[in-house]
């Protein structure tokens, strides 16, 4: 592509650039709808979710806050307190009751915020759409962990094959699970 092109987004330093820019593009998730025979139960997934999202953060905060010191630290941390917000929460648990899997109703609650955060006039709110981005990906991973982790335990106890989660066949499929999540 030639010609001038203005592009404009969160700065990492202050001043103008010219060069090659790259352009980040989200890519689009595959659908996180599922079926759920048990909102309950889903329900339950979700929180388990939640606390090891904010166990894993903390870790990790508290890695930070020794390397970097702890106001750096306490930024990781906000994501356990973001994560724990109840209208969050609400949303979430409102669109699981009604029978969306947890990915698919974090995803869509999330989104609500992200747009709520673009749409901002001051640059500080706009920036904290990122922060939710985060979340909901921190999250998505750790709900597909602990799907991952369910299937593993249905064939073991079907097959009675404890190795068999590393057959490259299972190792496919199971990347193939993740890329469409």
């Amino acid at each position: 592509m030639t010609g001038e092109r203005v592009l404009y987004g969160v700065a990492a330093s202050p001043g103008i650039g010219i060069g090659h820019a790259l352009v980040y593009k989200e890519k689009p998730m595959g659908s996180l709808e599922r079926e759920i025979a048990d909102p309950k139960l889903e329900l339950e997934r979700y929180h388990s979710a939640v606390e090891t999202f904010c166990h894993v953060t903390q870790v990790k905060a508290d890695r930070v806050a020794e390397m970097a010191g702890k106001e750096r630290g306490d930024i990781i941390r906000c994501q356990a307190d973001m994560i724990r917000d109840p209208y969050l929460n609400g949303q979430v648990e409102g669109r699981i009751a009604s029978g969306q899997s947890a990915e698919a109703a974090l995803s869509a609650s999330c989104d609500l915020f992200i747009d709520l955060f673009t749409a901002a006039e001051d640059e500080v709110t706009r920036q904290r759409a990122a922060d939710v981005r985060g979340l909901r990906g921190g999250m998505r991973r750790v709900l597909l962990e602990g799907m991952r982790r369910e299937m593993l335990e249905d064939l073991q106890g079907e097959t009675g094959e404890p190795e068999l989660w590393q057959h490259p066949a299972f190792a496919a499929a199971l990347k193939r699970l993740e890329e469409s999540l």
